[in-house]
């Protein structure tokens, strides 16, 4: 897994096909977070880096140029706009929903305090952001589910190829209110940060 559980052993596409078929039979394996680390630390897994998401291992494709500079935009963005806030701008590091879920968002703003020892748990998160070009439904679906039963207040999207920003917020009862954004202003700590400023970032990162 990324950031601290990446070392892995045993080719990725093994170690998910291997996943996939134990979730297929009767008695069910679920990887934890634990049980990763054990993996890794043992020599077991190597490849990908994956993500865990309720027990199975997900491929996460290697970030192209153009994913990593728009994630850096928007970091680059939000770092002033959230000057003087106690919070932390994470990319690409893990937050511990539970033992069998370590998502890694793109972006996380978190609680400004010490991870050295275990990641962002749910209520240290204020945001976490996604910038997407070619992910399916599905896996926008499936971080979604996990990121509002976990309660995390704000899940931004954003959609590289269709040029929009699908906001996510106000977890209820494991469900989000979703909402296609193309102009005024988002609420963040209470802040507002400009729609369309971070539309022209999604603009930006497709020109270079």
């Amino acid at each position: 897994l990324r950031n601290g559980y990446s070392h892995i052993r045993m080719p990725i596409s093994e170690a998910i096909s291997m996943t996939q078929a134990i979730t297929k039979s009767p008695d069910i394996y679920r990887w934890t977070f634990d049980k990763c680390m054990a993996a890794i630390e043992a020599g077991v897994l190597v490849g990908s880096e994956v993500e865990l998401i309720d027990g199975i291992l997900y491929r996460v494709g290697i970030s192209s140029p153009e994913h990593g500079w728009l994630i850096e935009l928007l970091r680059d963005y939000l770092e002033p706009e959230l000057a003087g806030q106690p919070v932390r701008i994470r990319e690409e590091k893990p937050i511990f929903i539970s033992e069998f879920s370590t998502p890694v968002p793109d972006i996380s703003v978190v609680k400004r305090k010490s991870y050295a020892k275990a990641h962002p748990r749910p209520e240290d998160v204020h945001l976490v952001i996604e910038v997407a070009k070619t992910r399916t439904a599905e896996a926008t679906k499936r971080k979604r589910d996990l990121y509002a039963q976990a309660s995390i207040p704000l899940y931004w999207v954003f959609d590289v190829s269709r040029q929009t920003l699908t906001v996510y917020d106000h977890p209820h009862d494991g469900q989000y209110r979703e909402r296609l954004m193309q102009d005024g202003a988002l609420e963040l700590l209470g802040l507002n940060i400009s729609v369309a400023d971070l539309l022209s970032l999604l603009r930006e990162g497709e020109l270079g």
